[in-house]
Parts: C-alpha cells; sequence; structure tokens
C-alpha cells in the first residue's frame, strides 16, 4: 500500500512538473497582450494560443493515462489512434500505428502502457526519428523507435528491465507505472536495443 501510495504522489507531481511549463509560459504572456508594442503583443498572444493547445494537449491524454472510467476495460483502436494524433499534432515525432485485422479493442491497462512508452520513446529520440506501433492479434505489441542518434536513460531502462529494487522518483516513475500495468494484465515487457533503433515489446504471459 505504501509503494502504490508513493507511486500515486510522485507520478502527480511528475504530472504537475510536465503542464508547469505550458502554464508557466501562458501566465508570462499573458501580462504582455496589453502592452504598446504591437509586436511583443502579438508574439505573446500566438504564444498564448500555441501553450493553451499543447496545455489541453497535455491534460486530454494524462486523464486518458493516469485516470480511470467506472467500468474501464477496454480502450478502443480508433479512440487510442485519435488520442495519440491529437497529442503529437504539431511535433516532429509523428508515432504511426498499425492494427492487424481484427484488433478493434486493447485491454485499458496495456493501451495506456502502450501511450507512455511511445512518450517515453519520443523523449528519448530526436525530432527526425520514427517511432512505429504495431498491435496484433496474437497479444503482442510493439514499439519502435529508429534515430541515429539516441539517448536513452539506463537508470530509466534499468525500471523497465526491472534490474534490481529501484526507488520511484519523479525522473523514473512513469517506468515504475507501467510496469504495474503490466503486471495487472499479465503481460511481459521486453526491451530490445541496437545501434540505431530499439524495441518495447509487450507480450501476454
Amino acid at each position: 500500500m505504501a509503494g502504490t501510495l508513493q507511486l500515486l504522489q510522485t507520478l502527480n507531481a511528475r504530472v504537475c512538473h510536465d503542464l508547469a511549463g505550458s502554464i508557466g509560459i501562458i501566465d508570462n504572456c499573458l501580462d504582455l497582450l496589453d502592452t504598446k508594442d504591437k509586436s511583443i503583443s502579438q508574439k505573446a498572444k500566438s504564444l498564448v494560443n500555441t501553450e493553451s493547445g499543447n496545455l489541453v494537449k497535455k491534460i486530454k491524454i494524462f486523464r486518458s493515462v493516469y485516470g480511470r472510467s467506472d467500468g474501464e476495460k477496454e480502450m478502443s483502436a480508433v479512440y487510442l489512434t485519435k488520442l495519440m494524433k491529437d497529442f503529437f499534432d504539431g511535433n516532429g515525432i509523428k508515432p504511426k500505428l498499425y492494427f492487424e485485422d481484427g484488433v478493434i479493442f486493447l485491454d485499458a491497462h496495456i493501451a495506456k502502457a502502450s501511450i507512455c512508452l511511445t512518450i517515453l520513446a519520443s523523449e528519448n529520440i530526436h525530432s527526425n526519428g520514427t517511432i512505429d506501433l504495431f498491435f496484433s492479434k496474437d497479444n503482442v505489441i510493439k514499439i519502435i523507435a529508429n534515430d541515429r542518434n539516441l539517448n536513452l536513460r539506463k537508470d530509466n531502462l534499468d525500471v523497465l528491465k526491472r534490474s534490481g529494487k529501484i526507488p520511484i522518483t519523479v525522473n523514473n516513475c512513469r517506468e515504475h507505472y507501467v510496469n504495474i500495468l503490466c503486471d495487472k494484465s499479465a503481460y511481459d515487457l521486453i526491451f530490445d536495443e541496437k545501434e540505431d533503433s530499439f524495441r518495447f515489446s509487450l507480450v501476454r504471459r
């Protein structure tokens, strides 16, 4: 119970941290909207519009990934695709999702884990990198990130690999959360790394 409470508290801190950037920019720009310098006012207005949109996208995906609805057991492939498309809209990295014929709904926990892993992958590659997600009928999900210059944090990967008992921190709480989601749905997370790519595989036990 103590570990679950700690994870919840740390995830909340992480969410607040991720939202703080957009909120801070909006707050600073609001003070500049009424300035007499029109060029500054126009730039401030443009930034407010951009960051407001980013804030809405973040809140929407965080609610879907970290929240829970009554009776939630599945997430539709259509909803997952739209959620990812909206979140990464305007981002240099646009994940592509491929669903094998017959895959209409996904286990809710594993859908959330897939979103988390995709966001984590996007933070570890450059804007010219690519991310592809493959959903198969045999309960296997593959998330493949390609980039010539990968930037993977070993301590975060160690959590996903379950390399010993690693304390929960703001920097690795999402990885701990993914592990719990996998355990809840009886999935194993397999990580493979090559020189210019890495792959997360979620496989039903």
